[in-house]
């Protein structure tokens, strides 16, 4: 080397030497991490670089970060703080590195601390949701990735977590309302989680049904609409059946009967027993108060069995050649005379010999109706099924007749004497009408 080279070389290392100690390196590049990740830069609301060589020594440790070398990363972060104490990105970094080792509460104080100083910085921000995110807290993760969608940076990222948020917070809602057995409650579970996915076709028609079981008609036609509109949805027969069914809750019989017929033309065998349901509750609707009253009623009297009986069996209704009805005092001004009258004709009901009362609003056992029941079943003498029995039984035997003869009891059984629903006897009652063959017309 030339002399003029060695007195001048040590001058230029000195030289470079300084320069690398007073220039500051540009502020790095925000690259995120991968999405699966899911952290981004601390960097991102930095404003003042750091030093160069503090500046390679943080992107070194966000690079080990990133490398899974957590230890060696939380070391770096360490370091650039021990020499600038108020840096947030390295502090946000030890966060990062806290929320890798799932040290959740130790990375929610550090993000803290920093928005407390900057409660604008996005990097705490998302951070704030990300640790909510891996907890669980699924609410509030969604609020806050919310708050940060439409800004430009990591809006991918962003994106991403309100999108599985949206589907987990879903799938959590629908499955809790799938298991709820109050409609009411599992109504309102399903519109939270309709707020979260409104295409979703199946909360949507569960929602329609439960509002349908809580008689909210209106409200339950209001949700069925969308699904009318889209051509994937508009003639599936649940969806059918739910308007029907609404149709009926709003005393509209005949659009029912008609959904109903439909349906069961195209899906033969599945709708038969609905549209007779409906058909049937259509006759009901035209028959008079009284037999309205009887339905209605949550414990029966003598006089709405005497009703029942009279309306729902036409054997009954057109029997002629009747004995003449004992005496009773107690029944002229009863709704439903005519009814009782026909009642003691067939000795239904017995008449007090002393006191000439019958006793019409007498409540009903079940145990009183299933012998009534089974000497119905024998009034043109007894069926084969009877097994030759006629006249009143008691009421182990009544079940036996009725259950021999395929009626169905809806639970009645004879050590059981509890008060009897009207429901419950007109159903009964008409298992008998089909049994014994009737084609008369109401």
């Amino acid at each position: 080397m030339s002399s003029p080279w060695k007195i001048l070389l040590p001058s230029v290392l000195v030289l470079f030497a300084v320069a690398c100690g007073t220039t500051t390196a540009p502020a790095p590049a925000t690259v995120p991490a991968s999405p699966s990740d899911g952290l981004i830069d601390p960097r991102t609301d930095s404003v003042a670089p750091l030093p160069s060589a503090y500046g390679k020594r943080f992107e070194s440790a966000w690079r080990n970060l990133q490398s899974g070398n957590f230890e060696v990363a939380y070391e770096g972060f360490s370091n650039v703080l021990r020499k600038y104490p108020q840096y947030t990105p390295a502090i946000l970094g030890q966060a990062a590195v806290n929320v890798q080792r799932q040290e959740f509460d130790e990375a929610t104080a550090k993000v803290a601390d920093v928005l407390a100083s900057q409660p604008e910085n996005f990097a705490a921000l998302y951070y704030r949701a990300e640790i909510e995110y891996r907890r669980g807290e699924n609410q509030a993760a969604l609020q806050h990735f919310q708050s940060l969608a439409g800004q430009d940076q990591y809006q991918s990222l962003v994106q991403e977590r309100i999108t599985a948020l949206r589907s987990k917070l879903f799938n959590d809602l629908y499955a809790k309302a799938t298991r709820e057995a109050n409609a009411a409650e599992a109504a309102e579970t399903l519109r939270q989680a309709l707020a979260l996915q409104p295409e979703a076709t199946a909360a949507r028609l569960l929602l329609v049904q439960k509002l349908i079981e809580t008689s909210r008609f209106d409200d339950a036609r209001r949700q069925i609409e969308p699904l009318l509109h889209a051509s994937d949805t508009a003639s599936k027969p649940d969806v059918l059946e739910a308007l029907a069914r609404i149709d009926i809750g709003k005393s509209r019989y005949q659009e029912a009967i008609t959904r109903y017929e439909q349906l069961a033309r195209t899906y033969p065998g599945r709708y038969d027993q609905q549209l007779a349901d409906v058909k049937q509750r259509w006759v009901e609707m035209n028959l008079p108060p009284q037999y309205q009253t009887a339905l209605a009623s949550k414990a029966i009297t003598r006089t709405d069995l005497a009703v029942l009986v009279f309306w729902d069996l036409p054997m009954v209704r057109f029997a002629s050649n009747l004995p003449e009805p004992p005496i009773a005092v107690d029944i002229p001004t009863v709704m439903g005379r005519e009814e009782f009258v026909r009642a003691l004709s067939l000795g239904l009901f017995t008449v007090d010999s002393v006191t000439r009362r019958a006793y019409p609003d007498r409540p009903l056992s079940s145990s009183s109706f299933l012998r009534i029941a089974t000497r119905l079943m024998t009034l043109r003498g007894a069926p084969a099924c009877a097994g030759g029995a006629v006249g009143d039984t008691d009421a182990a035997r009544s079940v036996s007749v009725l259950t021999s003869c395929g009626i169905p009891l809806g639970g009645l059984n004879a050590s059981t004497d509890i008060p009897l629903t009207g429901r419950q006897a007109s159903a009964i009652l008409e298992g008998i009408r089909r049994k014994l063959g009737s084609t008369e017309e109401r």
